[in-house]
């Protein structure tokens, strides 16, 4: 459930934040009739007001802490290979670096550097470092990196030149719930 490009574009204004279309009954219908759990997926890249859904008691996920409980999967626009990762989670091949689910496994930890604000031409960020962690089931791991400042936070200017731009670079961990910020400041 969701919207498509059709809605959901930069030029084009919404005339609401409802789902557009019968997609609303169908979900409470599906929820009415089905003798499991639903799962609500919903794909936008904006809010919608799905408060319906919420009161639902039929509309539950089995998340990874194992029990039921009352959940909607926001999945944004998940592009070619979204399906297999929605599957993924929902089928619980997918757990999160800590694993609090039921069946032990493995994440990649991904680490990001972003150049400083305002550097023209700059990535957006670039991977510094990477590392699969295992967790069993209930387990967390801790994971340590070390990097070299000079590859780490350097970038390539127009002229094909690495250099490391002076100002705050950002490190972050995974999705950005772990960030530091890196001063570079250098001397005549």
């Amino acid at each position: 459930m969701g919207l498509d490009l059709s809605i959901e574009a930069e030029n084009l204004d919404k005339e609401d934040l409802l789902l557009p279309g019968y997609q609303t009954q169908l979900i409470n219908q599906v929820a009415q009739f089905s003798r499991v759990p639903v799962i609500l997926i919903i794909m936008s890249a904006s809010g919608l007001d799905i408060s319906f859904a919420r009161d639902n008691d039929k509309i539950q996920a089995i998340l990874w802490v194992g029990h039921k409980i009352q959940a909607i999967l926001w999945v944004g626009h998940p592009g070619q290979e979204g399906g297999r990762g929605i599957a993924d989670v929902v089928f619980g091949k997918y757990n999160p670096v800590q694993n609090v689910g039921d069946k032990d496994g493995s994440e990649v930890v991904m680490v990001y550097s972003k150049p400083p604000d305002g550097v023209s031409g700059a990535h957006a960020k670039q991977v510094i470092g990477f590392e699969r962690v295992f967790a069993a089931t209930g387990k967390s791991n801790k994971v340590r990196f070390s990097f070299n400042a000079c590859k780490s936070l350097a970038i390539v200017d127009t002229t094909g030149y690495k250099v490391i731009p002076s100002g705050v670079h950002k490190i972050t961990v995974g999705d950005g719930g772990l960030l530091f910020f890196v001063r570079v400041s250098f001397n005549h």
